[in-house]
């Protein structure tokens, strides 16, 4: 872990406290540190969606969705500073089962398409006709009030996972080189990923 990592993660999670954000890290990035893969390549935080996008708008150079317009194209927010990135994935209640019933093909390829995944030819011909998904309407895919269960969104449609309970209050922690870091109890039972086909 080096110190601009730490710098930029010390100026997220400062941001978050002013705000009254809670954060956790992403199942990803809490299974690699599990496994000891500290790499800081693909680190990623935890927050409610609605949290990201009041931030977005007050802090509109800091916290940004405009994965698009890269190469390694990408469904996750991210925040910047000093142009290092820390990814940002999303939590949203939803109904998964409903959710991936009603997802039209046009949706589906979409988000094949416009995340960071493998793509064989034919989804990038089809794929390169779409338009790019915007946050709102991301969220408005899986959203759903009366929710038995919250989606975490990643940069890939594959790596979405399902959580039965997200409780705050049962958050768990561990210090790296100093740094304290805190996730989720419910990571250390299972991990299931969202199911497109």
């Amino acid at each position: 872990m080096n110190d601009e990592f730490i710098a930029v993660f010390n100026e997220l999670t400062q941001i978050l406290k002013n705000e009254t954000i809670m954060w956790s890290l992403s199942p990803l990035t809490y299974k690699k540190f599990n496994k000891n893969q500290s790499s800081f390549t693909h680190f990623s935080v935890a927050l409610y969606f609605n949290d990201f996008i009041n931030l977005r708008e007050k802090y509109s150079k800091k916290f940004k969705f405009d994965g698009w317009i890269y190469q390694n194209k990408t469904l996750s927010p991210y925040f910047v500073h000093d142009s290092k990135r820390i990814i940002l994935c999303l939590i949203i209640p939803t109904c998964i089962n409903k959710i991936t019933q009603n997802l039209t093909k046009i949706e589906k390829l979409r988000l094949k398409y416009w995340g960071n995944n493998h793509k064989n030819l034919l989804l990038k011909i089809k794929g390169s006709r779409t338009k790019h998904i915007e946050i709102e309407e991301l969220v408005n895919l899986f959203y759903i009030e009366k929710n038995t269960e919250f989606l975490i969104t990643d940069e890939s449609i594959y790596e979405f996972s399902i959580w039965n309970n997200l409780n705050w209050n049962n958050m768990q922690f561990f210090e790296l080189n100093g740094v304290r870091f805190q996730y989720f109890a419910e990571y250390n039972k299972y991990l299931k990923f969202i199911e497109i086909k």
